[in-house]
């Protein structure tokens, strides 16, 4: 939760707790119930840039059999220049699980492509 990928403990905390008082609302849940449990603390790894201008065509996924898991130096996705069709790898820096990529087609150098 926050702005441009940035994230920010203060306002996720909010937001579910919005989200709970919500659903405490509609019924869903038990008006009785305690707090919601802890938000899961992510480990930080690495965040993937563009080197290069041209086209992305990431390739890891979000199914519910992948998850987005990856390994250190896997291929993330590739950029392909549209004026000569060479094409920029994109590797992992480190292994985990994908939990954001940019899904656009353009890119520029220093574009955020993953996390």
């Amino acid at each position: 939760m926050g702005e441009l990928g940035q994230r920010d403990g203060a306002t996720t905390r909010r937001r579910v707790d919005g989200l709970y008082r919500a659903l405490r609302h509609l019924g869903v849940l038990d008006p009785d119930d305690s707090a919601p449990a802890p938000i899961r603390e992510w480990v930080w790894a690495a965040g993937v840039t563009a080197e290069a201008t041209g086209l992305w065509y990431p390739e890891f996924s979000f199914d519910a059999d992948v998850i987005g898991e990856v390994a250190e130096a896997d291929v993330l996705g590739r950029i392909v220049d549209p004026a000569d069709g060479r094409e920029h790898m994109v590797h992992a820096p480190a292994g985990g699980r994908v939990f954001y990529g940019m899904h656009g087609l353009t890119v520029a150098p220093g574009a955020e492509l993953a996390a």
